[in-house]
Order: C-alpha cells, then sequence, then structure tokens
C-alpha cells in the first residue's frame, strides 16, 4: 500500500533553515495529491492487490470564507477508470467533481476492483477580512482500513536519492514521493 506525498523541496542553502510553506503549499499538500494505491513494492511476481478506496474530506473553522473545490478520480487494472459512489453507494461517474464544498464532510469511494484513488483540490478565499482560517482533513481508507499517514505539515524529511518527482507550483520546487520511499523525519 502506497501514499504519494506531495512536499516542499529545500535547496541545500540558508533556506533549509526557514522552512515556512506557503497557504498554497499546506493546501498542495494535503490537496494537491492525495494518490492511494494497493500496490506493493515487496511484492513479487507481478500480483497487483485490487480493493474498495474511500477518501473522506472535512473541513472545519471559516469554511464561509472559502471556496474549497476537489475532484476524485480511480483506476482498476483490467480497463482503466473506474467507477465511484457517495456514502450511500449512489453511482458518481468515472471521475467526480465538487465545485463547491457546501458541506463540512465529502467522500467518494470506489467498488472492489480499484488499483488507486485519487483527490485533487482548491482553496479560495472569499473574503476580504485577513486572518480567516480553514483546516482540511483528508483521510483515506483502503478496504475499511485507514491508511496512516506517518509524516505531519512542516515535517522535514529525507527521503531515497532517486525517489520522487519534481514539480513546480508557483514557482516554488516541490518533489512528490512515496510515504514508503521516506527515510527520516529531521527533528530539531
Amino acid at each position: 500500500m502506497n501514499v504519494l506525498l506531495l512536499c516542499r523541496k529545500f535547496k541545500k542553502d540558508k533556506s533549509m533553515k526557514k522552512g515556512r510553506f506557503s497557504l498554497l503549499g499546506i493546501v498542495a499538500l494535503f490537496l494537491g495529491l492525495i494518490l492511494v494505491s494497493c500496490s506493493d513494492d515487496d511484492d513479487q511476481g507481478g500480483v497487483i492487490d485490487t480493493g474498495i478506496h474511500k477518501i473522506v474530506v472535512e473541513q472545519s473553522g471559516d469554511i464561509d470564507a472559502f471556496e474549497l473545490g476537489l475532484v476524485f478520480g480511480a483506476v482498476n487494472t483490467t480497463s482503466g477508470p473506474t467507477k465511484l459512489y457517495d456514502e450511500d453507494g449512489k453511482y458518481l461517474g468515472e471521475s467526480h467533481s465538487v465545485t463547491r464544498m457546501e458541506d463540512a464532510k465529502v467522500s467518494c469511494q470506489t467498488g472492489d476492483d480499484a488499483f488507486f484513488m485519487t483527490c485533487a483540490g482548491s482553496v479560495t478565499s472569499t473574503s476580504d477580512v485577513s486572518g480567516k482560517k480553514l483546516k482540511v482533513l483528508v483521510t483515506a481508507y483502503i478496504d475499511g482500513k485507514e491508511v496512516v499517514m506517518q509524516v505531519n505539515v512542516g515535517d522535514k524529511v529525507i527521503y531515497s536519492k532517486y525517489a520522487g518527482t519534481d514539480v513546480e507550483l508557483d514557482k516554488e520546487e516541490y518533489i512528490i514521493v512515496k510515504q514508503s520511499d521516506i527515510l527520516a523525519i529531521v527533528t530539531e
């Protein structure tokens, strides 16, 4: 089981000491890419496990001061996109968009044939007043078991030398890495 994380990429100079995340960086960390996969890096023989994937997104705080938009998608191992369902089992399509999250909680799940599921999102401030805060919690499940995150927002990590994919968002460099490629969490 793999979880991919979007991490801010620091240069090996003074910027390592600063380590500040912008609002976009925090949002990208939580919502920019949550990719939950049943594959096992240690699996021998090319067998790929499938299962029911579910992602739950909850918001709290000054929710009226922000617009939170989400897009869910999933893939199975044989035919590409897989069907998505809501909490009550209602079919939503092969992808599902929430243009403005109005409830405190939204969830989306697959049938039992999913290989991985994604959730991407964006947050836009709708208030002219500064100091408003929005907390977004993303929880992923595979076959009813919560996928436990080993790192927290703001953690500095050391990852495998050839791990990850470099990306650039708003002139900031990030790297997407599998949680299993994180070797250590740096503590000061």
